[in-house]
Formats: C-alpha cells, sequence, structure tokens
C-alpha cells in the first residue's frame, strides 16, 4: 500500500513534467534549434530562452574541446540548492583515495545523496570530511571549489539546514553557473582530481533516478553519456537546478561539453525542470550537428621518449598518461 501511495503521489508530481517531456518537439523552444546550428546562433538562441523564462535563471555551456563557453548569467549567484554535492563529493574522493577512510565505510551516504538527492546524508559526510567537525568539512569543500577558481559559489551550511550557523552568517549556499562548468570541466580533463577521484566522482554522478535524469537527458539519444547532478526545492523558490556533463563518441573519440541550468522564483519547479529540457536541446542540436563531421584526431604515438630522464613510456601507458594530462600533470 505504501509503495502504490509513493507511486500515485510521484504521478501526480511529474505529471506537467511528462507532459513538458512529450511537449519539446512542438514547444516554443524547438524554434530555436534551427537557428543554434552556429556558436553564435547558440549563444542568441540560449539568450532568448532565459530572457522568455518568468523566473530567475541562470545557463553555461562549454565546449571542452575548445574551451569556449556560453555564460548567460553565468556570474550571478543562483540558489545552489543540491547541486552543491558535487563539491562535497570531490571531497569525500580525496578523503578515500588518502585513505582516511574507505568506500565502504560511506557507500550507504554517497549513494542516497547522489542517488535519491537526500540532505541529511551530506550533513553526515560532511562531518567525515572535517574529521567529525561540520564546519571543518565546509570550509575544507569551499577552499576546494575556490581552489578551482570557483569563487563566486559558497557553501554556507549543509543543504537543506539554513538554521545552522557555521560562521557565515545570512550567507545562503550559492552557485554560479559558470563556476560550476568551471569544475566540471576541470573534473573531466583531469585537473582537479586524480585520475581514480575523477572517475569515482563520474561514477557518483550517474546514479540519479530515471526521472531526474530527464531534466537534462531527455533530449539526448540513446549512447549519449550524461554525469550531472541536480537540485530541487519546492515553493517559495521553486528551485530545479542541473549541472553535469556530457559526452559522446564521433569517428571512435569521445567529444564533450559541460552544461549547467539554475532556476528559480519561476512557476513551478517543474516549469524550470522542463525549460531545462529544452535549454539541452537547444545545446544537444548544436553538438550534434558541429561535431558530426569532425576530423577524427591525429593518431597518439605509440612512444614517447624523455631525454630529460632516459625514459621511454609506451603502449597502454602512455595512452593514459596523454589521456589524464600529460606532462602538466604528471611531470617527468
Amino acid at each position: 500500500m505504501r509503495r502504490l501511495i509513493l507511486a500515485i503521489t510521484l504521478a501526480l508530481l511529474l505529471a506537467p513534467v511528462l507532459d513538458a517531456r512529450a511537449a519539446v518537439s512542438n514547444s516554443p523552444a524547438s524554434a530555436h534549434l534551427e537557428a543554434a546550428a552556429t556558436w553564435s546562433g547558440l549563444q542568441s538562441e540560449l539568450q532568448a530562452l532565459v530572457a522568455g523564462w518568468s523566473g530567475e535563471n541562470a545557463v553555461s555551456v562549454t565546449d571542452l574541446q575548445t574551451g569556449q563557453t556560453i555564460s548567460v548569467n553565468g556570474a550571478r549567484p543562483q540558489i545552489a540548492a543540491c547541486t552543491i554535492k558535487i563539491g562535497i563529493i570531490m571531497a569525500v574522493a580525496q578523503d578515500i583515495e588518502a585513505g582516511r577512510y574507505t568506500a565502504d565505510d560511506v557507500d550507504s551516504l554517497v549513494r542516497s545523496m547522489m542517488g535519491p538527492s537526500n540532505t541529511w546524508p551530506a550533513r553526515e559526510l560532511l562531518g567525515y570530511v572535517g574529521g567529525g567537525d561540520i564546519g571543518a568539512g565546509i570550509r575544507r569543500v569551499n577552499d576546494l571549489m575556490h581552489g578551482l577558481g570557483a569563487t563566486g559559489s559558497l557553501l554556507a551550511h549543509p543543504p537543506g539546514y539554513p538554521e545552522e550557523d557555521y560562521g557565515y552568517g545570512d550567507a545562503s549556499n550559492v552557485l554560479t553557473t559558470d563556476d560550476l562548468n568551471l569544475m566540471l570541466g576541470k573534473l573531466y580533463r583531469g585537473q582537479a582530481l586524480s585520475p581514480w577521484a575523477t572517475g569515482y566522482v563520474l561514477w557518483s554522478l550517474t546514479i540519479a533516478p530515471d526521472w531526474m535524469d530527464q531534466s537534462l537527458g531527455a533530449p539526448l539519444p540513446d549512447g549519449v553519456r550524461l554525469y550531472h547532478k541536480i537540485g530541487q526545492l519546492y515553493e517559495p523558490e521553486n528551485t530545479w537546478n542541473d549541472a553535469g556533463l556530457v559526452v559522446f563518441s564521433r569517428n571512435g573519440h569521445d567529444e564533450a561539453y559541460a552544461i549547467s541550468y539554475l532556476g528559480s522564483y519561476g512557476p513551478s519547479w517543474q516549469d524550470a525542470y522542463a525549460h531545462a529540457q529544452s535549454v539541452s536541446a537547444t545545446a544537444w542540436h548544436y553538438f550534434d550537428a558541429a561535431y558530426s563531421n569532425a576530423a577524427p584526431p591525429a593518431p597518439l604515438p605509440t612512444s614517447r621518449f624523455f631525454p630529460q630522464t632516459g625514459f621511454t613510456i609506451l603502449g597502454g601507458f602512455l595512452r593514459y598518461w596523454e589521456q589524464f594530462g600529460g606532462l602538466p600533470v604528471f611531470g617527468y
């Protein structure tokens, strides 16, 4: 009986979302798709989508091949909701790799925080990150984010616990879409964490329930990989956030872009959810077309000699070294 009641409740809550998903191809946003065939066209269409929405909305899209970013209100702090857990899970990954605790020790907390996006596990994990002190955990997550360049974002309290004070006064948890894309881009390129910690964080960004995946994911075809984290608040904020990495294959190699959507104070969180779908559809239309005839990259060398050390690396080790940052990351 409890499962039946839960299923009915979810169906009622998501009815506007599912209707919006079914209508994406017939929505006003579909008129934007053909115009988004160039980078400047994509920028114009994203600006129009943001301007045409009634709430407080920010969008950033970054081509991770070229480094170009389109930012629409991207530097403006927005309600973070649970999307700020990206910073928390990065700190957790660092700790596990450093041996401060094991993945098994925090597995149930991580799955609850990053899957259905419960708030209490995030508070518990901040205690782990802070060595038993939630405030120290919060400061560490801020140091991590700011160290990556995400200086417009702030974790003032555990997500879902605004009444708790950890020395930030009346400050709220905020993110910017520019900061999110910066962190996600560095994560994807292996510039934020070690290869193991990067893989752990990326895994955690794939365990959300299907209905959460459909916000950015509904416009994406099968075979495209989405790594993302949502955030949701009910009235009066009516927040829906979604930020992630979209990875797709062309000519036997991967292309990727970062996309961040933060929306609050619209008619409902479901309306923001549907708006995020329209933004995602517009971005995917551009990248699908832009990289449809991309030339394959030059083949990597099978070996590389370093006269500075007298050593040669080759084969799978060389491929790993090149893929995860090469000389700037690993040195000689």
